[in-house]
């Protein structure tokens, strides 16, 4: 999809077996044709972790966080999304038989680059992060500037609106 994941792929698969881990770079063989890009890679990086898991009788652990979880709940806020959507990402869900647990939800983005940082682990950055064009680089902005803006504490009020969504369904 982008020129520079492949590379992405191959240093994340070096930091891996630096750290103990077996891994293996999928290639998604399917080709983009249009709608979502973002959504479209998402089915197709889902498909290729649940077969994998399939064939290894494994669960899969996602590294989806607290700042993930915001915006998440944000943007469904943005779609007037029903209180199942506005749970925003649950902790552990279900692909057909495969687990997916998602254990880092409660944890922010900056703890865990502080706690890599410490341990000295490195890591790799996905440039799409940074890329407007996208709908949740978009919200991360616009919450950014809530939050430096002290705006009602805007994270702390969409937490506690998927906790109480949560209550609701």
């Amino acid at each position: 999809l982008r020129i520079e994941s492949y590379e992405e792929a191959l240093k994340t698969k070096k930091i891996a077996t630096k750290l103990g881990f077996v891994s293996q770079i999928i290639k998604i063989k399917d080709k983009y044709t249009s709608g979502n890009l973002q959504n479209w890679a998402r089915i197709k990086r889902r498909e290729i972790l649940y077969d994998f898991a399939q064939k290894k009788s494994a669960d899969i652990v996602l590294g989806h966080q607290y700042d993930d979880q915001i915006e998440t709940i944000y943007m469904r806020v943005m779609k007037s999304s029903g209180f199942d959507g506005l749970i925003g990402i649950k902790e552990v869900t279900k692909w057909k038989e495969i687990k997916v647990l998602r254990p880092l939800l409660k944890i922010k983005k900056i703890e865990i680059l502080n706690f890599l940082a410490n341990k000295k682990i490195p890591y790799v950055t996905d440039k799409s992060n940074f890329d407007y064009k996208f709908e949740r680089v978009k919200s991360r902005k616009t919450i950014k500037l809530l939050k430096e803006n002290e705006f009602c504490n805007i994270e702390k009020k969409l937490n506690k609106l998927s906790t109480l969504s949560k209550r609701l369904t």
